[in-house]
């Protein structure tokens, strides 16, 4: 089941088999797969093309396979483009958003999804920027959860866990914006297990996971350390 596609890439293997299509000008195209409801099953058919600079446009049927939800890493030079290209594709087709930033504020990510098209009910952001730029969360905000700081990381576990229950039901979906951005708070040890805790969470939510981080903005120990408990890592830039 399609959610986006992302061409060209460079691809790792790490425990799943990702499918690859074929080939034109910059080699084939990997399609990470996310499940979808029951009632939008032939809409799933119909995956998202997310290019370099985050344009998303239709793409060709690609087959459906019969997995859980997956866990990606994903490895991008234009993070915001890429952040709203995902969660512009995954709400389009009937699942909601969470959304984890330690990057941008609520405020300019809900202007970002506003500007995109994206269905704000279909979004809750768990917001670790806005308090620890100004001291406080905003009184008039909606679907959003405050966390102090990006080095919270018991307040950004138990945020994303509401972030999940919250979200009424249905396909779910945690993006983690962004893996690079922690580098600046927190140790590569630390983000390391941190992020092991979340991914054991989604997948004992049944949510799938997407985790950004800057093209060549991982060290190669926490690079080895997170392909090996993610699905798969994509990286979007050319190559």
């Amino acid at each position: 089941m399609a959610v986006f596609e992302v061409t060209p890439v460079r691809k790792e293997m790490s425990r799943a088999t990702k499918r690859t299509t074929g080939g034109g000008r910059g080699g084939g195209s990997i399609c990470i797969y996310f499940q979808l409801p029951e009632g939008d099953r032939r809409q799933a058919q119909a995956g998202i093309f997310l290019t370099r600079a985050g344009t998303v446009k239709p793409m060709i049927p690609v087959h459906e396979r019969d997995e859980d939800r997956k866990i990606s890493l994903v490895l991008s030079p234009a993070a915001t483009e890429t952040n709203l290209g995902i969660v512009r594709g995954m709400t389009a087709r009937g699942a909601k958003a969470v959304v984890v930033t330690t990057d941008l504020p609520y405020a300019v990510l809900r202007r970002l999804y506003a500007e995109g098209g994206v269905d704000p009910a279909r979004v809750r952001i768990v917001d670790a920027v806005t308090k620890y730029a100004a001291g406080r969360g905003l009184e008039d905000a909606e679907n959003v959860i405050f966390v102090k700081s990006p080095g919270d990381l018991t307040g950004l576990g138990i945020a994303i866990a509401q972030g999940i229950r919250g979200s009424g039901g249905g396909r779910v979906f945690v993006l983690f914006d962004s893996v690079s951005t922690m580098l600046i708070y927190l140790s590569s040890e630390d983000v390391s297990r941190f992020i092991r805790f979340v991914t054991g969470r989604l997948k004992v939510a049944g949510a799938a996971g997407v985790f950004l981080a800057a093209e060549g903005g991982l060290d190669p120990r926490l690079r080895a350390d997170l392909t090996a408990v993610v699905d798969e890592v994509v990286e979007t830039g050319e190559g």
